[in-house]
Order: C-alpha cells, then sequence, then structure tokens
C-alpha cells in the first residue's frame, strides 16, 4: 500500500495555485536530481487559451511552445529527439503505444514541445470513440489550418473534393475519395516544402474511418517531403504487436513504435511530488 503526504507551502506570489494548503500546479525549479525534463523554456498556455481551444474543437494548428514536464522516460526522450532530426531529410513516424493511463499522452505533448521549439509547423487532432462515425472529422482538425495556404493551388478536381470533405463548400454529392486523397498528399507536400510538418494524433484507433483511408494513403506517398507522423494508441495485450491500420503500409526503416512500461516507484514520487506536492511515504 501506498501512503501519501501533502507538501503544504507558502504561497510564492500571484502564479502560486493552491487548494487546502496544497499546490496542485507547481513551476518548480528543476534540480540534477528530479528526473524531469523540460524540452523548452516557454511558458505555459493560459487557462484562457486552454478554453478558447476547447472551444474550437478537438483539432489545433499549435502556436507558441507549451513546457511539458516529463519525469522519467529518459530513453523516449532520446527517441524523440532523434525522430525529430530526422524529419528535415523525409518523412517518419511516431507511435507511443501501451495501455490507459501510462503516460503515452504526455509524451505525445512532450514530442509536439520539442516540434515547435525546432521552428516546426505542428497540426493536431484528438479524435474520440464518439466522433469515429463523423466522415472526415479528423482530417479537418488537421487540414483546417492548411486550407487557405495551400487550396487554392491544386488542380480542380482535387481542390473541389478537399472543399467538400472539409465542409468548405456545398457539394451535389460526396467529394470523390481519389480526389481527396490526391488533393490532400498535394497539401501536405506544399506545407512541408515551407517547413518543416509535424501531423500529431492522440487516439488513432478512434480516427474516423474516412480520415483513416486519406491518411493510409497519403502516409505511403511521402517519403522524401519533410513530414513527421506522430501518434498515440491505445492497446490490449491481444493488439499489442499489430500496427495501427495507418502504419500498416509504411516500410519498417520509416516507423518508431515506443511500447511504453509503468514508472519505476522514484519516478512515480517525483511525478507526485512536482505535479500534486505529495510524497511517498
Amino acid at each position: 500500500h501506498l501512503r501519501y503526504r501533502h507538501a503544504n507551502t507558502a504561497s510564492d506570489g500571484p502564479g502560486d495555485e493552491r487548494c487546502s494548503g496544497t499546490r496542485l500546479h507547481p513551476e518548480p525549479a528543476l534540480d540534477a536530481d528530479t528526473g524531469g525534463v523540460r524540452f523548452a523554456s516557454a511558458p505555459r498556455r493560459s487557462t484562457r487559451d486552454r478554453d478558447v481551444t476547447a472551444a474550437l474543437g478537438r483539432g489545433r494548428a499549435w502556436g507558441p511552445t507549451v513546457t511539458q514536464l516529463v519525469v522519467g522516460r529518459a530513453s523516449e526522450l532520446a527517441q524523440i529527439r532523434s525522430v525529430l532530426d530526422d524529419i528535415p531529410g523525409g518523412a517518419g513516424t511516431l507511435l507511443f503505444s501501451g495501455p490507459a493511463g501510462i503516460g503515452k499522452t504526455t509524451l505525445w505533448l512532450a514530442a509536439i514541445d520539442e516540434a515547435l521549439a525546432r521552428g516546426y509547423r505542428v497540426v493536431s487532432s484528438r479524435p474520440v470513440e464518439v466522433e469515429t462515425h463523423l466522415p472526415f472529422s479528423a482530417l479537418i482538425d488537421l487540414l483546417d489550418s492548411l486550407a487557405d495556404a495551400y487550396l487554392g493551388g491544386l488542380p480542380d478536381p482535387q481542390r473541389s473534393a478537399v472543399e467538400a470533405a472539409l465542409f468548405r463548400t456545398t457539394a451535389e454529392r460526396p467529394p470523390d475519395p481519389l480526389g481527396v486523397a490526391l488533393g490532400v498528399v498535394n497539401i501536405l507536400r506544399r506545407a512541408a516544402a515551407d517547413r518543416p510538418l509535424v501531423l500529431a494524433i492522440d487516439d488513432v484507433p478512434w480516427l474516423d474511418e474516412s480520415s483513416a483511408r486519406v491518411l493510409a494513403f497519403a502516409t505511403r506517398r511521402l517519403e522524401t517531403e519533410a513530414i513527421g507522423l506522430i501518434a498515440t494508441r491505445r492497446t490490449t495485450d491481444d493488439a499489442r504487436r499489430e500496427p495501427p491500420r495507418l502504419f500498416a503500409g509504411l516500410p519498417a526503416r520509416r516507423r518508431v513504435t515506443m511500447n511504453l512500461g509503468p514508472l519505476t516507484l522514484t519516478e512515480t514520487n517525483q511525478l507526485l511530488r512536482h505535479n500534486l506536492a505529495l510524497a511517498l511515504n
């Protein structure tokens, strides 16, 4: 059994968030022995920014970096840096895989943080189960911020198909799947030609079918472009060995999969101390 003790602290000033004497979200100055890693020295997002993001939907074109504290995971953090190092030289993918609560999204956010610190463009989607029946919902998350800049240069059939898929025009019939797929490939190529591009997807099993097909088509055709796909997948023991369909057609040299295990007891103690001002006895 684990017992927790509160580390009550005096207020550090206006930025100190407190509840019943316990600091809930401290901004620690990390010492060498904490095991915590900050990828970039940048301010946290404000509560207002988080609220605006939620109001606009689950997709986002990320702006200023979001400093993400990661406890432990030294090898995983090194692998993130290695994958991002390689993106300017050609497309690659990174998948965080593991059971619920293991820390997949924390590392996914840390990877976004590092990509932004390098000046990469990041677009994201965080699909959920109830949206799996909504066609192209994840694609809208990912491409909405790119469409204004890159739709106009597409051939007419591709532009019309992508506009219909993104619900930017009224269409008498469903968009042509091949037109959408080709248009998306060309939009991603043009965006990546300006600066490296990262597509970040949290929980790929909940991608809607239409988006999953288009993205799988695109990833098989983007090899030399500076594009990275960073994703998470919740697994069971039976599913651990099978790559999600989005990655299935890619050669092994372009796929990096991290099967995450639990933190050590020491790392868990550090996590509780930094996030909740608690400690294990």
